[in-house]
């Protein structure tokens, strides 16, 4: 089987897509599915939430950086479950952003894609976990998957951001021969209460703008997902569960859009 390969992305940070990104491979491993995490964040966000969740010490000697380095993503891989791996993230990928930069070729842009493709393990689901930026690191990530979902979150700032993230997109099509399928629009709300008036404005108005492009399914912030941060993914409270029913919801409407 190949494997789906599955990018949140928005050019605006804190968007919460390292969170869902991280979450979504937790929840697909409890279905049964194999499933690896690339963690290309310079902040680390999806993997500091992976070592907090499955018990992991925090001094891998194994990342996303080496991949890139070594040309081969296979030793990086960290087996955290039957079903669950992951490629950790870090810094350093900073380096290798700046390197590349230098001397950008149109071949630069489809590393990741290349070294997806030479994975020698089967995995059903791919997720990739990318920084919000208009750099190369980005860009490839964009250029290796199949199915991205955009985030539009609830504020004004958020269009312009959301517009230039299209834009950017169309441009790696037309001009670099994307391959990659926008699947579908996220709504993210990060203030106020989801049935507010407000909030249900900005949903009302965001399926007139891009019908049915937008998921049914809203992505709002929550302390306990957000505690999913420090603490990791959590399944033992009432409230852990309220929070992961939202993100399986989400991935649930998501994977129909394939």
């Amino acid at each position: 089987m190949i494997p789906k390969v599955i990018l949140h992305f928005s050019f605006k940070e804190d968007t919460g897509k390292s969170t869902l990104s991280a979450t979504e491979a937790f929840l697909l491993g409890r279905m049964k599915e194999r499933v690896l995490l690339i963690d290309m964040d310079t902040k680390a966000t999806a993997t500091k939430i992976f070592t907090k969740t499955f018990h992991l010490k925090n001094d891998f000697d194994k990342s996303i950086y080496r991949g890139f380095v070594q040309q081969d993503l296979n030793p990086e891989i960290i087996d955290v479950t039957e079903n669950v791996s992951f490629i950790p993230g870090g810094w350093e990928i900073n380096l290798l952003s700046k390197s590349m930069q230098k001397k950008f070729l149109h071949s630069d842009l489809l590393v990741l894609k290349k070294l997806i493709n030479s994975l020698k393990r089967k995995f059903n689901y791919i997720i990739i976990d990318a920084p919000s930026s208009r750099d190369i690191i980005s860009s490839n990530a964009i250029m290796a998957s199949d199915f991205i979902f955009l985030i539009l979150e609830n504020q004004k700032l958020s269009y312009t951001f959301f517009s230039e993230t299209v834009a950017h997109l169309s441009n790696l099509v037309s001009d670099f021969g994307g391959g990659f399928h926008v699947s579908g629009i996220l709504l993210y709300l990060s203030r106020g209460n989801v049935t507010s008036e407000s909030n249900q404005e900005f949903v009302e108005e965001s399926k007139k703008k891009f019908g049915k492009s937008v998921l049914n399914n809203l992505l709002w912030y929550q302390e306990r997902a957000n505690s999913f941060n420090d603490k990791g993914i959590k399944t033992e409270e009432i409230w852990d569960e309220r929070a992961l029913k939202m993100y399986q919801s989400i991935l649930n409407e998501e994977l129909t859009r394939f």
